[in-house]
């Protein structure tokens, strides 16, 4: 532990990082601004339950590290990077709520492995918004579970022709993406959110609960748990379009644990 005392306490090169770091800024307060994702995402992770509050994180009672990667404008300068911070200082989990499509390099490869494979930190990324195939990353790179996002009824979510979860034979597992409840930067919550940046940490959640069920299990096991027990969503007749594209199916927790 790194206590607010202006010292770097656990010599791990940054001083007073208790709360987390931001990256993007270089300081010791991963608060955001003006900004909602990151906030209303971390909610969907791990939101405190049984509050009446409207909403409950997917996992329940884990800790949340909370790792700012944007600069004073929110432009995303440090996303890799958190990867790493994360893996070094003992994440089980990191979600990766961002990306950007056909940006695959050795660099993003190497971290994505350094975390899931090298040090058991489970990296979870969203497949995107794109409604069409092109490859997210990180989603995309081998070692990340990347989760596509479904609708109410269970289909691949599509909003519009250019708006609607990608599609592609790296996605590994599908999550809901509509009508999520989110946490508002600042106290209260919001309504209708969509798209797979909520998939995302609804399965990193469900990944968490999965490693506090078997401690033992590496990030790769953990990944293979979620995976095997999603639901087939095959049979519905709209994802005939997609198949072979929406990963093993629905995240289903219960089975999972």
């Amino acid at each position: 532990l790194d206590p607010i005392n202006g010292i770097d306490d656990d010599n791990d090169g940054y001083v007073d990082n208790y709360r987390g770091w931001d990256l993007g800024e270089g300081d010791a307060d991963p608060s955001v601004g003006s900004n909602k994702h990151g906030v209303a995402v971390s909610g969907v992770a791990g939101a405190s339950t049984d509050n009446g509050t409207q909403l409950a994180g997917v996992g329940f009672k884990c800790k949340l590290l909370p790792i700012k990667v944007t600069d004073a404008t929110g432009a995303l300068t440090v996303a890799y990077g958190s990867i790493v911070y994360a893996a070094d200082h003992g994440c089980s989990v990191v979600n990766c709520s961002w990306g950007s499509p056909n940006s695959w390099s050795q660099l993003g490869q190497d971290i994505v492995r350094y975390a899931t494979v090298d040090n058991n930190c489970l990296v979870v990324a969203s497949a995107g918004n794109s409604n069409n195939s092109d490859k997210w990353y990180p989603a995309s790179f081998s070692w990340v579970l990347s989760v596509g996002g479904t609708d109410t009824l269970n289909q691949k979510w599509v909003r519009s022709a250019t708006e609607g979860s990608s599609f592609n034979e790296e996605v590994d597992i599908v999550a809901p993406s509509m009508s999520i409840m989110r946490l508002n930067n600042g106290g209260g919550i919001l309504g209708g959110a969509r798209g797979t940046s909520f998939s995302s940490p609804m399965v990193a959640g469900a990944a968490a609960i999965v490693k506090s069920k078997f401690p033992n299990y590496s990030a790769v096991q953990v990944m293979e748990q979620l995976k095997a027990t999603a639901d087939d969503l095959s049979g519905i007749p709209f994802n005939s379009t997609y198949e072979n594209n929406m990963g093993e199916g629905l995240l289903n927790m219960y089975r999972a644990v």
